[in-house]
C-alpha cells in the first residue's frame, strides 16, 4: 500500500479493514479497523483489533503532548506492521503535517543523514536503535524536536548518553492494545505522564486502563472476540496522580522454593554491576527448587559481575547459572524474545 494512501481521508474514514501483517484470513463482523499481530514478551502472538477512530483519538493526544503542528514533519523508522510505526500515519493525518519514511535496513548513520535530509522534527525509535546511535557516537541533527522511545524500557544510562549527544529522547510506555502510547515523558529525565485520554487505576498491583483509544478486541477462530470493559494489563505499576512508574510484568514473577522472585528486579540489579554488557535474566525449571535464576550474556561473559552480585544478593535471588550466546533472538523492532532465548539455553549452549 502506498504511504500516501495511509494519510488520506479515504483511508481513515473508510470502512475497509487493514491487516498489518500476514497470516490472517477473513474475519466476520468487522469493518473500519486495523489489525496487528503482536508477539508479546513471551513470543506468543495474537491478533489485536484497533478501530481507525480509536487510532485517531490516540494520534491527537500524542500530537498535542509533543507539540506537533502543521509545520512539523514526522519520520517513520519503525516497521509498519507494528503499531509504533503505523500509528505515525494517523498522527500525520490529524495534524496535516509532512511525513518521511526511512527505507531499507536499519543503519544508524543512514538514519542520521536521512533525518537531516528530510528535515524530520518528530520520530519514534526503540531502545536498540538509540543504543546504536549512541554506540557509534552520532550527534542528533538540529531539526529534531522529539524522539519518542518505546517498545521497551529506556535505561537511565542510555538516556543520559543520548542526551549528551543532543538526542531529544522521551521515554514512553504503551502497547498495541492502547493504539501506542499510554504515558510519555514531557521533558528529559522527567516522570512518565499518563496522556489525558486515559483513565487509569491499579488492581492487585496491575495497571488497568480505559478510554477512547482502547482496542476493540482480539481475533480467535476467525471471529472477533470483543473486549468487555476496562483492560487489565500484565504490567505492574505504581501510580502517583497522573504519573506512572512501570515496575515490570506479572509474567516475570517466578517461584523459587515456593517464594515469588521478581526477575525484572533481579535483572535491574545485575545490570548495575555489568554496565555496558548485553544481558538478560531468565528462569529455568528445576526439579528441586521449582525454578532457578540464570543470566544470559550476549557475546561476552561477565563472571566477575555475577560473583559481585551474588555476594550481596538475597539467597533466592542469587544467580545459579550463567550462559553466553552469540546473539540474542530479537523481533524486527529489536525487542528481546525471552521465550526463544529460554529455548536456546535449555537446548544447549552455555558454560554454566
Amino acid at each position: 500500500m502506498r504511504h500516501e494512501f495511509l494519510i488520506s481521508r479515504e483511508f481513515w474514514e473508510g470502512r475497509e479493514n487493514y491487516v498489518a501483517g500476514e497470516g490472517l484470513g477473513e474475519v466476520a463482523d468487522l469493518e473500519g479497523c486495523v489489525i496487528f499481530r503482536t508477539s508479546g514478551s513471551t513470543g506468543e502472538g495474537r491478533w489485536v483489533v484497533l478501530e481507525k477512530r480509536a487510532m485517531l483519538v490516540s494520534a491527537r493526544a500524542v500530537n498535542e503532548s509533543l507539540g506537533v503542528s502543521k509545520e512539523s514533519r514526522w519520520g517513520v523508522a519503525l516497521p509498519l506492521d507494528h503499531v509504533g510505526g503505523f500509528a505515525i500515519f494517523a498522527r500525520v493525518f490529524v495534524a496535516g503535517c509532512g511525513v518521511a519514511v526511512f527505507e531499507g535496513k536499519w543503519d544508524a548513520g543512514e538514519f542520521v543523514r536521512w533525518v537531516e535530509r528530510e528535515g524530520v522534527t518528530h520520530t519514534s525509535l526503540v531502545p536498540t536503535q538509540v543504543h546504536d546511535l549512541v554506540r557509534e557516537g552520532w550527534a542528533a541533527p538540529g531539526c529534531l524536536v522529539a524522539v519518542v522511545v518505546g517498545g521497551g524500557r529506556l535505561e537511565l544510562e542510555l538516556e543520559k548518553k543520548a542526551r549528551e549527544l543532543c538526542w531529544p529522547v522521551l521515554a514512553s510506555y504503551g502497547m498495541t492494545e492502547a493504539c501506542s502510547q499510554v504515558a510519555t515523558q514531557r521533558e528529559a529525565g522527567g516522570r512518565l505522564e499518563v496522556l489525558p485520554i486515559w483513565e487509569v487505576g491499579v488492581e492487585d498491583g496491575f495497571l488497568v486502563i480505559s478510554g477512547g483509544a482502547l482496542f476493540l478486541g482480539v481475533i480467535q477462530g476467525g471471529r472477533l472476540i470483543r473486549r468487555q470493559g476496562a483492560y487489565r494489563t500484565s504490567d505492574r505499576v505504581l501510580l502517583d496522580g497522573r504519573n506512572i512508574e512501570v515496575l515490570g510484568r506479572g509474567d516475570r514473577l517466578v517461584k523459587v522454593l515456593g517464594v515469588l522472585v521478581d526477575l525484572d528486579e533481579v535483572e535491574m540489579k545485575v545490570r548495575k554491576m555489568a554496565v555496558g554488557m548485553e544481558l538478560a535474566v531468565i528462569s529455568l525449571p528445576d526439579e528441586r527448587r521449582g525454578n532457578v535464576i540464570a543470566v544470559v550474556f550476549e557475546g561476552e561473559v561477565g563472571d566477575e559481575c555475577i560473583q559481585e552480585y551474588n555476594a550481596s544478593a538475597e539467597g533466592l535471588e542469587r544467580i545459579s547459572k550463567v550462559y553466553v550466546v552469540n546473539e540474542f533472538p530479537r523481533s524486527l523492532l529489536g525487542k528481546l524474545q525471552r521465550g526463544r532465548l529460554e529455548e536456546m539455553v535449555t537446548s544447549s549452549v552455555g558454560h554454566g
